[in-house]
């Protein structure tokens, strides 16, 4: 079932025009711009330079006053989208456009008394409106749409005041009989027809010029787009394999690592059965130790062979991790640690999420500059109303994030210099594994901050 997307602000702009344009010819008439004055001069002294700017200011004023209706109309329909764009819709949508101008033009007449004649100049100006909301222009702005119309439109308006198109139902209107009356009077129509025939092909070829201006405008920035979607999808697989390799090469070396490990495990256990035999509980002690930290190296492991391997671990010892990790950095005289729920408990990979806040922590060092950049690696709860939840949070004050870099920072290859981006897909895959989600906050010049909310770990019984 086709959904409907509606730009608001578009809309509201649209029915501004058409208020403007219901109530501007009230301002701009006949009368305020001498029209007819024009006319009875040019008949008194046989001036067909008088009619010539009559017949002129009449179009023009034509032009001005059903402007604003047609633009208004043109941008409700753009406002509203159809998706997906079924042809019956397009017919839907076209036929209410016909039937909203002719109810203004109802309106006019009955409220403000003034009379439109709804010839086939207007049938065809509304028939170039519909067109156009309808043309699959979508990668070009509508006001360029507007405008190339807008040539279209003044050129059917031109022909209400052409002599040579009396016979058409066509400038049936008052004054526009007038002049084409006025002009065959003073043996003027050919001057009249030869000059709005010169303003009717400029109008035509300006607005021929605009409309294949357009077109192309709309193919390349498709092509663009068409070309940006394939780089990133190139990207991503060339990322997906580059992630595969490592991921096999790194399996290998932990099984080469595993393997003289299980065989020091062994011994330890043997030796230890050894002691406890001749009472050397001193040695049998110092081997449990042993054996304990070759059991933490083996979860290491696992949590770098199993991107599922999960643990309760709490805030303060992924802290910790975080900020050994960091101890050899150059950098780390700028890094701070809050800690307000060191008991708190999530379900993480530990190795991995460790990586992530280290990555996250790289990328503010290098955002801040040397003598006052500071960056805070921070942990709480959840505010009240998400109690069962933990934030970590990488804040800094750095150079800050450019508002047209936000909505990319989070694909595959994004980074600039001395900007944020590198990693920074890892690190939302990494917590949308734990169940958890990340957002920043920025402003240019501002520093950044770095929220990763994760749910909350339990304690096992």
């Amino acid at each position: 079932m086709p959904t409907t997307s509606i730009n608001k602000k578009m809309l509201m702009l649209g029915i501004l025009f058409i208020f403007i344009g219901f109530f501007i010819p009230t301002l701009l008439t006949v009368d305020r711009l001498n029209i007819t004055d024009d006319l009875l001069y040019a008949i008194r002294n046989n001036d067909g330079v008088y009619l010539i700017g009559a017949a002129v200011k009449l179009a023009g004023l034509n032009i001005i006053r059903c402007l604003p209706i047609y633009w208004g109309t043109f941008i409700i329909a753009d406002a509203i989208k159809f998706l997906p764009e079924k042809p019956y819709l397009k017919i839907l949508k076209g036929l209410t456009m016909f039937f909203l101008i002719l109810l203004l033009y109802q309106m006019m007449d009955h409220v403000l008394k003034i009379h439109y004649d709804f010839s086939l100049s207007a049938i065809c100006m509304i028939v170039l409106i519909v067109l156009f909301s309808n043309a699959r222009y979508d990668f070009v702005s509508s006001i360029k749409k507007l405008i190339t119309a807008t040539f279209f439109i003044s050129a059917v308006q031109l022909t209400d005041i052409m002599p040579a198109l009396s016979f058409l139902p066509v400038g049936r209107g008052s004054v526009s009989l007038e002049v084409k009356v006025t002009a065959d009077f003073l043996d003027r129509a050919q001057e009249l027809q030869i000059t709005t025939t010169i303003l009717f092909c400029l109008s035509v070829i300006v607005g021929g010029l605009m409309l294949g201006m357009i077109r192309d405008e709309n193919a390349l920035r498709k092509i663009d787009i068409l070309t940006r979607e394939n780089q990133q999808i190139r990207m991503e697989a060339r990322w997906q394999e580059l992630e595969n390799r490592s991921n096999q090469e790194m399996r290998h070396l932990v099984h080469d690592l595993r393997s003289p490990l299980t065989s020091c495990q062994a011994l330890i256990t043997f030796s230890q059965d050894i002691c406890k035999q001749e009472g050397n509980h001193q040695l049998a002690t110092f081997l449990s130790s042993a054996e304990q930290s070759i059991d933490r190296m083996n979860t290491m492991i696992s949590d770098i062979l199993s991107e599922q391997h999960k643990q309760n671990i709490s805030t303060q010892e992924i802290i910790d991790s975080a900020l050994a990790q960091l101890s050899e950095s150059p950098h780390s005289f700028k890094l701070s640690s809050q800690n307000d729920a060191p008991d708190a408990l999530v379900y993480v990979n530990k190795i991995r999420f460790t990586r992530a806040l280290v990555n996250l922590i790289e990328n503010a060092f290098l955002a801040v500059d040397d003598q006052n950049g500071k960056v805070l690696l921070m942990a709480r709860q959840g505010n009240s109303q998400q109690e069962d939840t933990v934030e970590f949070l990488v804040i800094d004050n750095g150079c800050g994030i450019d508002k047209a870099l936000l909505s990319h920072i989070w694909e595959p290859g994004v980074s600039t210099r001395q900007s944020y981006g590198l990693g920074l897909n890892f690190v939302r895959k990494v917590v949308g594994e734990a169940n958890g989600s990340i957002h920043v906050s920025s402003q240019k010049g501002n520093g950044a901050i770095f929220t990763i909310q994760l749910p909350k770990g339990h304690e096992l019984l």
